[in-house]
């Protein structure tokens, strides 16, 4: 099979960095207030993130937004889904930037009401968990006002479970790389995308969507979401490989095929930027470029078939996320 360079994807995507950028810096992709205010208290609180990820969300949400969304939802779906991202963001960074378990397992339970959150617990960063509450209350408020939250919302807490997992294995890869697999990567840690709990928010909103046609909704969302992460690793493995995050799976592949190894990524020689060069020179990012390609050709051939959701507008989106992707590299 010929692997697909980043040259030809970015060709035919139709890649245009200056049009991402100008349509981040428009008024169509402008902050609502509730999510300014959300902005400047995550600064406060973690300053880790560029503004620049939370207009680009801002920007790529509604490419992918069902189509069964009334447009009356729109505004608050959005805000819905900042704010989700926000959340799983926060506690990514405190998995695998920082390594802090404890705050980590504290801060997983806010979501759901059966577990009890400890603050006070022994090396736990009450600051940040007291955020990831503040952050979900003002989430959960806006989801139980939805039309249909009390139909999808033990389907929503299912699927943010497992990117709750997805960071944990992250986390567990970070503190133990030998247990790194390629296909741990992809049974778990592609789950740090979201896109189920996403649609799943779609879903609160949509007083029209038939339950019938969720089986082949979801059929379509694991390949969609392997499509995200697939963009989501390309354009962010050299940033994280020098902040000493070796989950991506550009970086597992790379160490499961010898072309680098533990003690080299644990230790000082060869220097980060040396080991990024030798991961481009194996031709790791056409790997999974391929890869991506094969999903989205497998999702174009319509082997998928809904009434109530219009699949192909929704792969459609998927295809221009990773144009997004690809222009805003090295900027989130």
């Amino acid at each position: 099979m010929t692997r697909t360079s980043l040259e030809a994807l970015e060709r035919e995507l139709g890649v245009d960095a200056v049009t991402v950028e100008a349509r981040l810096n428009g008024d169509d992709v402008a902050l609502s207030e509730p999510l300014v205010a959300a902005v400047e208290q995550y600064e406060a609180v973690v300053g880790t993130r560029d503004p620049y990820l939370w207009h680009w969300l801002s920007a790529i949400f509604p490419l992918f937004r069902l189509s069964c969304v009334p447009t009356a939802s729109h505004d608050r779906v959005l805000e819905q889904k900042v704010l989700l991202t926000m959340f799983i963001t926060l506690l990514d960074d405190v998995a695998e930037r920082d390594g802090d378990r404890a705050t980590f397992e504290e801060a997983r339970k806010v979501p759901f009401p059966a577990e009890q959150v400890d603050t006070d617990r022994d090396d736990v960063d009450g600051e940040l968990v007291e955020f990831a509450q503040w952050l979900w209350d003002r989430l959960e408020e806006g989801l139980r006002a939805a039309p249909r939250y009390e139909e999808f919302v033990h389907v929503l807490r299912f699927d943010l479970r497992q990117a709750l997992n997805a960071i944990d294995y992250s986390l567990l890869v970070n503190e133990c790389l030998d247990v790194a697999t390629l296909g741990g990567c992809e049974q778990y840690d592609v789950h740090n995308m979201v896109v189920f709990s996403y649609v799943d928010i779609d879903l609160l909103h949509s007083p029209d969507f038939d339950r019938r046609d969720n089986g082949e909704l979801r059929e379509a969302v694991w390949d969609a979401q392997m499509m995200a992460r697939i963009g989501n690793w390309v354009t962010t493995w050299e940033r994280e490989l020098g902040e000493g995050d070796y989950s991506s799976g550009i970086v597992v592949y790379a160490l499961r095929n010898g072309i680098v190894d533990i003690d080299e990524l644990r230790g000082d020689e060869p220097t980060v930027e040396e080991l990024a060069d030798r991961i481009r020179n194996h031709g790791v990012e056409e790997y999974f470029l391929t890869e991506w390609e094969t999903r989205y050709g497998g999702l174009k051939a319509g082997r998928l078939d809904a009434h109530s959701v219009d699949l192909d507008a929704f792969v459609e989106g998927m295809r221009r996320v990773m144009a997004y992707h690809l222009a805003s590299r090295g900027k989130k």
